[in-house]
């Protein structure tokens, strides 16, 4: 996986990209969106030339999906399409990370030359974006602050682990141990 410089954008304004594609999707309080559905039925109505190409002869071996620009389009194996469609969490989470590519980096696309810049910081990396994209489409905080464990959000959410786990971390509504510095400030 080749890395891109690209605009930088922080985590918040990605969460937002992310929460906006899950409402003009029709999505946006559905526990477990069905992301193929939005890829091939949904996303040709909003981006014309857009298309969902799960035969992955554009691919290299090394690759399971990747995002192409000229035309817009997604390719990706069969076996991570029916994976997907099966619901399974890392396909889910590939078509997410690609899907990220789609609305944060198809406009910065066309001006890329194939040379390499250096990235300095995570927010100017197009991958970091595009699993930041992912994250916050499959596992937003209105949907894990339903939930009290990260097994359940794994579950329900369809999610892989390390997804599930920064999601309860970040968002969990349970009660943390209150320090013993801020008990004695407070006066508990």
């Amino acid at each position: 996986m080749s890395d891109m410089r690209v605009s930088q954008k922080s985590s918040f304004e990605i969460e937002q990209v992310a929460l906006s594609v899950r409402d003009l999707f029709g999505m946006y309080n559905d526990h477990c969106p069905e992301i193929v559905w939005a890829l091939e039925a949904k996303l040709p109505t909003i981006i014309k030339e857009f298309a969902l190409i799960p035969d992955g002869s554009a691919l290299s071996p090394f690759e399971d999906a990747k995002t192409f620009y000229d035309p817009l389009r997604i390719e990706l194996h069969e076996s991570l399409y029916t994976g997907a469609l099966s619901g399974v969490p890392l396909a889910r989470h590939t078509l997410g990370h690609e899907t990220g590519h789609v609305f944060l980096h198809r406009d910065q696309a066309k001006a890329w030359d194939m040379r390499r810049k250096e990235i300095k910081s995570r927010e100017h990396s197009a991958e970091w974006q595009a699993n930041e994209f992912s994250y916050h489409y499959l596992c937003p905080r209105h949907i894990v602050y339903q939930y009290e464990s990260i097994e359940e959000i794994e579950h329900w959410l369809k999610v892989p682990r390390k997804l599930a786990e920064r999601a309860f971390k970040e968002y969990s509504t349970k009660p943390r141990e209150i320090p013993t510095y801020l008990r004695d400030i407070l006066g508990f």
